[in-house]
């Protein structure tokens, strides 16, 4: 079981955990220099067949599910209490026919933002923001 992941780092199609907080020097002359022993950054693919995800949060008190954002209007659901970790096939929220953009590379539009109010487990209230 995945408890926590230290972080996320989000590319088209794809989630990434990040295992080590910075990249250490490069002996073979290919990066920069963070800090003497800091290990590398490593990173594990736990996800795949997302389009255009661009944000990945918790809801409070539910360490179990990663909600991740899809520009074009989708929320999907990363179940993290099982190994590997499954992207559920259906949305959390689907509002793809209200957003306006999001399904282009060169538009700042879609899907931004998703807030979880801090008592989520009890009232269910969440945030999003999106351009329509």
């Amino acid at each position: 079981m995945i408890a926590r992941f230290p972080s996320f780092l989000l590319v088209p199609s794809a989630v990434l955990l990040t295992t080590r907080a910075a990249m250490a020097g490069d002996k073979d002359g290919g990066g920069g220099t963070a800090g003497a022993g800091i290990p590398p950054l490593t990173s594990t693919r736990v996800a795949s067949g997302l389009v255009r995800p661009i944000y990945a949060t918790f809801a409070p008190g539910d360490p179990t599910r990663l909600f991740i954002i899809e520009k074009q209007g989708r929320i999907r659901v990363l179940k993290i209490d099982q190994n590997p970790p499954v992207l559920l096939g259906t949305s959390f929220l689907d509002i793809d026919s209200q957003i306006a953009g999001g399904t282009t590379t060169s538009s700042e539009q879609g899907l931004l933002g998703l807030a979880f109010h801090p008592n989520y487990q009890s009232n269910r209230v969440f945030f999003v923001y999106y351009t329509a």
